[in-house]
């Protein structure tokens, strides 16, 4: 049989690879967040349980600083940095599903449902850092910008086919069967990270012939102590700081906006639970496109923060004119306008920000960092998605309107101290004396990034 050219050194291969594992990743969220939610919301369950489920199944991806240094520090070297880390995620992730598909009258038994399914985005977590970390180590500085592009889209596609999908299934044949075919096709996609090599010359599994890369080697951290230092001389920094608390309020505005969204529609205006669930998938897919397409453009021209600013002041008035209007609520194009509009200007404010926060990674740590800032941005999401039950509690449905309005104004003026130019600046000092020799040795395909361009970023 002949060997298929390793991830390192086929470009179509490791696109393809990469852009899978977030399309497995767009089940999830598909799935879980979007198709299930409206599902629950349609059978009476409290708002404060569907916020509640929401909240907990992005819960295990604040844990992606907790996978970032034990990746650095630990793998099946002679099968990759990166690689058995994916395998284990992705094939983790579909057993979740499997056992999500045996819990008996699953709305009966939501707390028994809810463990499994965290037992699950556990290893899809881990599957999402490890394939960032893979774009890191393997794709050359001038083709990350595609990569992420691809790999946005790959997400969206997933998103946005599952919840149409699985919000039809749901009626047709039953919840524990639509979970049980989710997990099948999340399994398929372990196919690739199975059969493709990280480098030429490694393992494809434990017991096959082959080695660890020199390459490999040489990323290879010494220790904990190397990967505490790198990081505690970095995230000190005022743009870190300022960059993590804008990603906790970008995803606190994203997570009241997700966990509300099906309340309104299926409770308050009484549309029905594909209805809904139809209308965020096409919403996400426009915004994906407009996002892969128009999120580069964008930042080239108005920046890092100006970007985000722009996104997060047109999150801000779309919020504002859907409290001002309750009026034209029975009107479902309207509605279905403002989940469009909404959901792609979150879309352009999370690939500025992602873009920034590239940025502001020092190559060392780059991986453990971009965790960290993810981690925060996480846990405003769960933040956000959790006191939704509060606000509909307190608050009337246009009061909710002008709550959501409140937080990404509260994001933008957080912009007002981000100076990402003067921390590159204090990146290259860092660069200067502490890189190690060995990464200005290493071929480009392999060396971890500098701080990038927005164009090459997108």
């Amino acid at each position: 049989m002949p060997t298929l050219p390793s991830l390192s050194a086929s470009r179509p291969l490791r696109l393809t690879t990469v852009t899978a594992m977030y399309v497995a990743q767009g089940i999830q969220i598909g799935l879980i967040i979007t198709a299930f939610p409206a599902y629950l919301a349609a059978q009476g369950v409290a708002p404060a349980v569907i916020g509640g489920w929401v909240s907990v199944s992005v819960l295990p991806w604040t844990l992606k600083l907790v996978y970032a240094p034990v990746m650095e520090r630990y793998t099946v070297l002679a099968m990759g940095r990166r690689r058995p880390w994916m395998l284990a995620g992705t094939t983790g992730g579909a057993l979740g599903y499997a056992a999500m598909a045996l819990v008996p009258d699953p709305l009966a038994h939501l707390g028994l449902l809810t463990a499994m399914m965290v037992a699950g985005s556990l290893f899809l977590a881990l599957q999402d850092i490890a394939t960032d970390a893979l774009v890191v180590d393997v794709v050359p500085l001038d083709e990350q910008g595609r990569a992420n592009g691809l790999m946005w889209g790959g997400k969206v596609l997933g998103t946005a086919a599952t919840a149409t999908v699985a919000s039809w299934l749901f009626g047709r044949v039953g919840v524990s069967a639509t979970f049980a075919l989710a997990g099948g096709a999340t399994l398929a996609f372990v196919l690739l990270p199975l059969l493709l090599r990280e480098r030429p010359g490694e393992r494809l599994l434990p017991w096959t012939a082959g080695k660890a890369s020199a390459v490999a080697e040489a990323l290879q951290p010494d220790g904990w102590g190397e990967i505490g230092r790198g990081l505690r001389r970095v995230v000190v920094f005022p743009a870190v700081l300022l960059a993590a608390a804008l990603g906790f309020v970008l995803q606190l505005s994203e997570g009241l906006f997700d966990a509300y969204g099906p309340v309104f529609t299926v409770q308050h205006l009484g549309w029905a639970d594909a209805a809904f669930s139809n209308a965020m998938a096409v919403a996400k897919l426009v915004g994906g496109v407009v996002g892969m397409v128009g999120g580069g453009l964008l930042v080239r021209r108005l920046g890092w923060t100006g970007a985000v600013g722009g996104a997060l002041l047109t999150l801000a008035a779309v919020g504002v004119g859907m409290g001002l209007a309750p009026a034209l609520w029975g009107t479902a194009l309207v509605v279905q306008g403002y989940l469009l509009l909404a959901v792609t200007a979150q879309t352009l404010a999370t690939i500025a920000f992602f873009a920034t926060c590239m940025a502001l990674c020092w190559r060392p740590v780059a991986a453990v960092q971009f965790a960290l800032f993810m981690a925060v941005a996480n846990v405003g999401y769960i933040s956000g998605s959790g006191a939704m039950g509060l606000l509909v509690a307190t608050l009337s449905p246009a009061q909710v309107f002008f709550a959501l309005a409140a937080v990404p104004i509260a994001g933008a003026t957080l912009l007002l101290r981000l100076d990402v130019a003067a921390h590159v600046a204090r990146l290259a000092a860092l660069d200067r004396a502490y890189v190690p020799d060995v990464l200005d040795a290493m071929p480009e395909p392999s060396r971890p990034p500098a701080p990038l361009e927005p164009a090459e970023v997108l």
